[in-house]
């Protein structure tokens, strides 16, 4: 867990020089799963996230607007690491393509399958094979002799 301490103390991560800023103002905090809150700490003019007054732990969705005292500011800027939703892909869309590519080698598959033990694989071979015999009768027998391919 990841906390932010917001007020007017020289002690606190962010530093806001307002006298509508308490002391130890509010947290920021960022939870170990990912979610983001806010605390006021008790405040005397109160925090505000989107226009409303919160009263002890309030979540934050991404573009809230946070007011304490006269500064009015978006939070998310204050957790660099986390990546905005836009950087990387879900975890939702990378199993979609594991699927989709999951899917697609199971079809190459089965199509390759069906080409090999196909009828017209099995001519193609057997041409494939009589055209071998052919050279080696061709190179030990008369070469006027031919042997005709076996369709089946």
């Amino acid at each position: 867990m990841k906390v932010l301490t917001v007020g007017r103390s020289s002690q606190n991560d962010v530093v806001l020089s307002d006298s509508r800023v308490s002391r130890v103002h509010c947290q920021f905090v960022q939870y170990d799963n990912g979610l983001f809150g806010i605390i006021d700490t008790g405040s005397t003019n109160g925090t505000f996230v989107n226009g409303r007054r919160i009263m002890g732990e309030c979540p934050l969705q991404r573009g809230d607007h946070v007011r304490i005292g006269d500064t009015v500011f978006q939070w998310e800027q204050y957790f660099v690491s986390q990546a905005s939703e836009d950087d990387y892909p879900s975890r939702k869309s990378i199993a979609v393509l594991f699927v989709i590519f999951g899917g697609l080698l199971i079809l190459a598959m089965i199509l390759w399958f069906i080409l090999v033990s196909s009828p017209t694989s099995r001519v193609v071979r057997n041409m494939t094979e009589n055209s071998a015999e052919n050279t080696v009768l061709s190179g030990t027998h008369d070469n006027t002799k031919s042997v005709a391919p076996t369709l089946f």
